[in-house]
């Protein structure tokens, strides 16, 4: 389909993979949306940690073909872990500590875009995991400089609490418990 501009799946029961779209597929798309029955489609379970950054590589070869996947926030997808994942582990129960970062939330700071695991909850706020970037940062002459600056900012003002602190990927189990343990530790 080479003239196809705008591909929406949304609320479909198709199946498939977004990965397996090649270099030569739809070379004039625009724009993709996805149901969550398509691995990186909107809503999707992941089952594995280990699928998540192939599935945003994928995204990012369309990113730079000029596919517009982001919303002007950033946040085109809304992933997470499956709870019947071999990776996803139940939380503390104890309050001071955030839930597991089993979710993917996509970030953007000026024309820059990168993706974190993070813990999102209206009543606890952001816990969040560091950025994975997917483009270099901008240098300081760059027109897009201030805009990255603020977009940084405003990324890190979110964040209600470093318990992730140093971590860029899903912390497994072990790690998470370590984590609570030591923040058990300064805090007493």
């Amino acid at each position: 389909f080479p003239r196809l501009r705008k591909l929406d799946l949304s609320f479909t029961a198709v199946t498939g993979d977004v990965r397996d779209v090649g270099d030569h597929d739809f070379p004039n798309l625009e724009q993709l949306d996805c149901s969550s029955g398509v691995v990186g489609g909107r809503g999707h379970e992941f089952q594995h940690v280990s699928d998540v950054p192939s599935v945003i590589d994928a995204y990012q070869r369309l990113k730079e073909r000029r596919a517009s996947l982001f919303t002007q926030d950033g946040n085109m997808r809304y992933w997470r872990l499956s709870k019947e994942s071999p990776d996803w582990y139940e939380g503390e129960d104890d309050l001071r500590f955030p839930r597991p970062p089993f979710m993917i939330k996509f970030v953007k700071a000026g024309s820059r875009f990168g993706w974190r695991w993070c813990w999102c909850d209206r009543k606890t706020g952001d816990y969040s995991c560091e950025v994975n970037w997917l483009d270099s940062e901008p240098g300081r002459e760059s027109s897009d400089y201030d805009d990255y600056i603020v977009g940084i900012q405003d990324i890190e003002r979110a964040i209600n609490f470093y318990f992730y602190e140093g971590h860029h990927q899903l912390p497994t189990e072990e790690e998470y418990r370590r984590l609570c343990l030591e923040y058990n530790v300064e805090e007493s």
